[in-house]
């Protein structure tokens, strides 16, 4: 049974009058770009005095037999001194302008269009830190190129077992497995340090959280909130606990427009991130009708010992067969 509609009144003002009305907009502003650091985040801070920051590195000499008769005299051996390495403070700049007259009329949203752009460009500037210090390959620069810092992954030490690469093909067979990170967890220990992180693209984070060998996950089911938890956050190995954590901004190698992914594995204590200039916002001079500003830091990574460092590249984005 059909229901016939009422006949608007002649002459009802209704919504289709629309001079007067205001239009409905959220005054919530979305911001759905990813802004986490991890591998930044969980490094100490020191202070840069030096655009090259230079540091020490100590190391004993390998295990042997040590016996000697009674009443031995001695002859010294010669001493070995540290040795020397360092890295370059790369300077990081975000820049914006806002016209006067867009600063002062009502927005939805914000109060402020330099408030507004100056919390956005401080979070691009994290994510630009965050890509240089895993992915930086250092340059001394010139008068017209810049300084650039070296980044976690070119510290690693690629001529022995803390290295692990596939060759480039064929892509869909260059899985993680969990002996091939296992052989670099111990290639890393036979240095005389224990890797306690594993940094990783989300798809080879998968992969890691798909070691079920032998049982040995447990998947966590809670029937009440119908929830099911099937992720490996932590590693027991024979090596000491390794926390594995995803990282969006490692670069991919990009072979004939195949992506490759790379994986870190390394000790936290042995970086620090160096600031010789700590994030400044400038007011530039004023050319016109607008406000100009900068935003600029500048630092660099302190890796204490390549021996607490490793990686395995190459890795296919390609899922494995169920």
């Amino acid at each position: 049974m059909s229901t016939a509609l009422a006949s608007v009144v002649t002459n009802t003002y209704t919504s289709g009058f629309s001079n007067s009305q205001k239009p409905s907009v959220d005054d919530n502003i979305g911001l759905f770009s990813p802004t986490d650091t991890p591998f930044m985040a969980n490094m100490s801070k020191e202070k840069a005095v030096q655009v090259y920051e230079e540091w020490l590195e100590d190391d004993l000499a390998a295990a042997a037999e040590n016996a000697h008769i009674e009443g031995f005299d001695v002859t010294t051996t010669e001493g070995t001194e540290p040795a020397r390495t360092g890295n370059y403070c790369q300077i990081f700049e975000k820049d914006f302008a806002v016209s006067n007259t867009a600063e002062t009329v009502q927005k939805y949203g914000r109060s402020s269009e330099l408030g507004r752009l100056r919390m956005l460009k401080t979070k691009e500037l994290s994510r630009d830190m965050e890509y240089a210090l895993l992915n930086g390959v250092q340059s001394a620069g010139s008068g017209s190129t810049p300084r650039k810092m070296k980044g976690a992954f070119s510290w690693v030490n690629t001529t022995d077992g803390r290295y692990y690469t596939f060759s480039a093909t064929p892509a869909a067979t260059n899985h993680i497995t969990e002996d091939i990170l296992l052989g670099v967890l111990q290639a890393v220990w036979d240095q005389g340090v224990e890797a306690d992180t594993v940094l990783c693209p989300m798809t080879q984070k998968r992969k890691i959280s798909a070691f079920t060998d032998g049982g040995r996950l447990t998947i966590n089911q809670n029937a009440s909130e119908k929830k099911v938890t099937m992720s490996i956050r932590v590693i027991e190995t024979d090596m000491g606990t390794v926390a594995v954590m995803a990282e969006r901004f490692i670069a991919p190698t990009d072979v004939s427009g195949t992506k490759y992914d790379k994986i870190l594995v390394y000790k936290k204590d042995i970086f620090s991130r160096m600031t010789l200039r700590p994030v400044k916002e400038t007011t530039l001079a004023t050319t016109g009708d607008s406000e100009k500003r900068m935003l600029v830091t500048e630092m660099t990574l302190k890796c204490r010992t390549q021996k607490g460092l490793g990686a395995i590249t190459n890795l296919t984005r390609v899922m494995p067969a169920a």
